[in-house]
Parts: C-alpha cells; sequence; structure tokens
C-alpha cells in the first residue's frame, strides 16, 4: 500500500472516531433509538422480538451496531447480530466490518443505490431502523440527474408502506461536489411546490429570510436543512406514512487534501396511518404542519457545542475509544 493510500484510510476512518461523528452518534441516533425501542415495547400486536431490525452502513469499526447492542436495542449473539443487515462496497471494509459483527441477517458487498432494488433486499423488509450514513453528495457532480440515492430512497419509503419506522439521512454538503443541474432540478420541485401551496412558501422565507433560490446560493448547507426535510416528509405521505423531523445536525470537515465541507444528519420518524379515511386527511394535515416546522427549527452545529463543552469532547473521545477496542467476534 502506497503512502498516499495509506494516508487516505487514516483519514476515512477518522471520520468515523471523531467526537463530532460520535456526538450525532449519541445524542442523535441512539436517543431516537431509544424511543423507537420503547414504541416497539408498547405494540401488543407485534409477535416477534421486541428488539430493532436495524439496516445500516456502518463503516470498519461498526460502533453504530456495537452502541446499540451495549443498550439491548439490538440483539447480540456469541457469532453475530441476527437483526442487523448492512451495504458495504468497499472490499478492505468490508472484510473488518465481518471480523467484528460476525454473521449478520444479511450482508449486501455493493452500494445501497443497488442493493435496495434487490428482491434479497425487499425480502429483509421492513427495518424498524433505517440508518443511511452516506458520507457523500446526495447529487455527485459526476452523477447523473436524477440521482441514484434519491431514487434508492423513494424505492426505501415505498418498501415501507404503512410501517412505524425511523430513518435517519446522512449526506455532505459540498457545492463544489454537487452535480448543479440535479440541485437545480430538486430546487425547481421544492419551487413548484410552493406556487401550490403559498403558505409554505410564506414560512420558508419568514424562516430564512429569503427564498429558496438565494439560500441556495448564500448558504448551502442551511438550503439542505430547510429543503430536504421537506421532501422527505412528502415522499413519507406519498407512502401513507406521516412522518416528523426529530433531529438534524451539522458539522465541518477540513480534509487535509481537498474542499472544506459539511456533513448534515436528519433523523426523522414515521407512523403509519390509519385504514380510515379520516385519518388520511388527518396525517395530510399533520404532514403539512410538520414542513412547517421544519422550516423553523435551527440544526445543531455540533462544532459549536464542543467548542463550548470541552469535557464533553473528551467524553466522547475516550467513549469511542472503548467501543473501538471490543474484540471482534472473530477473536471471541
Amino acid at each position: 500500500m502506497s503512502n498516499a493510500e495509506h494516508e487516505r484510510r487514516l483519514y476515512f476512518s477518522s471520520l468515523y472516531t471523531d467526537p463530532v461523528k460520535h456526538f450525532v452518534r449519541i445524542h442523535g441516533w441512539l436517543s431516537v433509538a431509544m424511543e423507537r425501542s420503547l414504541s416497539i415495547q408498547s405494540e401488543k400486536h407485534r409477535e416477534k422480538s421486541p428488539l430493532l431490525k436495524y439496516l445500516t452502513f456502518p463503516g470498519e469499526h461498526a460502533i453504530d451496531v456495537l452502541l446499540f447492542s451495549e443498550k439491548r436495542m439490538i440483539e447480540e449473539t456469541k457469532t453475530g447480530f441476527p437483526s442487523v443487515v448492512f451495504c458495504e462496497n468497499r472490499p478492505e471494509t468490508l472484510t473488518e466490518i465481518n471480523k467484528r459483527l460476525g454473521r449478520c441477517l444479511g450482508v449486501f458487498p455493493f452500494p445501497f443505490e443497488n442493493a435496495v432494488f434487490s428482491r434479497r433486499f425487499e425480502s429483509y423488509c421492513p427495518f424498524d431502523i433505517i440508518n443511511l450514513d452516506l458520507t457523500r453528495e446526495i447529487f455527485p457532480r459526476n452523477g447523473r440527474i436524477e440521482s441514484n440515492t434519491i431514487r434508492a430512497i423513494i424505492r426505501l419509503l415505498q418498501l415501507h408502506e404503512n410501517q412505524n419506522f425511523d430513518v435517519y439521512i446522512t449526506f455532505k454538503s459540498s457545492p463544489k461536489e454537487t452535480n448543479p443541474d440535479a440541485v437545480n432540478d430538486f430546487q425547481r420541485m421544492v419551487n413548484d411546490n410552493f406556487e401550490i401551496n403559498r403558505n409554505l412558501k410564506e414560512a420558508f422565507v419568514e424562516s430564512c429570510g429569503m427564498e429558496c433560490d438565494k439560500l441556495r446560493n448564500t448558504d448551502f448547507t442551511l438550503f439542505w436543512c430547510k429543503s430536504f426535510p421537506k421532501w422527505v416528509l412528502e415522499q413519507g405521505l406519498a407512502n401513507k406514512v406521516g412522518g416528523k423531523l426529530v433531529g438534524e445536525y451539522f458539522y465541518a470537515r477540513k480534509p487535509k487534501h481537498g474542499t472544506p465541507y459539511d456533513i448534515i444528519t436528519f433523523l426523522f420518524s414515521f407512523q403509519r396511518s390509519g385504514s380510515h379515511l379520516m385519518s388520511k386527511h388527518k396525517m395530510i394535515k399533520e404532514t403539512q404542519i410538520e414542513i412547517l416546522r421544519s422550516f423553523s427549527l435551527n440544526p445543531i452545529d455540533v462544532d459549536e457545542i464542543l467548542r463550548v463543552n470541552t469535557e464533553e469532547r473528551e467524553r466522547l473521545v475516550e467513549d469511542v475509544k472503548r467501543i473501538v477496542q471490543k474484540p471482534p467476534k472473530s477473536a471471541s
């Protein structure tokens, strides 16, 4: 392995082990997952285990899986994690995950955007928690205008029609690395919807101080924070699930080589509608209210919190070290 390749791997690994990432795991993912776990335990009609069925992109250390297992929210046996499904298309990272987790319910050694359209993937649905930790642009510059990731998210919501579940979506906010034509299409879709519902547009402008087009050019990360939840909530409504934005975080990345960028994480919770017409009407109304609320929600600046709270930063650093040092399943 060349020095450049070794440096690249070390940098990529650090993106999963630094305190800003772990802050989102602890205060975002884990907090919401505990709420979902409690909700499942209260579902009297649920015939299977109250433990979570979990879809994730875990990274080589699989910190999220180990963390959820510590809290007894997903099943762990001596040989693996029988309620976990994951995607990983990098062979060297896949090898490390397999060592660490052992046997899982399902493994897809290719991109999520391909996996979600397979029959085998469909057989694992529904999931209780879907963690799409993309760590890349949702509209990559060299990708097609009709983003494969967007198509995959739509398909995932279709596979969870009329189900109760949570979705975490994390992606890279970098204008220089994003396909401008694809963002134009996404922005046009948002604006077209605003023309239909003027109240939404007025609320957006009041919250952001400017219209969607100008916000994109002024603050690309805030543009995503204000527009992307609206799209996700509307896609959920189309698949008979009412959604809520229950968390929104961002933090900066400053690679040694390359352009600085932000990482954004959205946390959504979805509930199925009732079967009768009034339930569906109520869901439509509640979705509109939730979209309005999402415009006024201020995303949490993780860098700023940890800059002020140095004790929390150190605690997170030590917690990551503790989890990473756990023996892999292949060595137990």
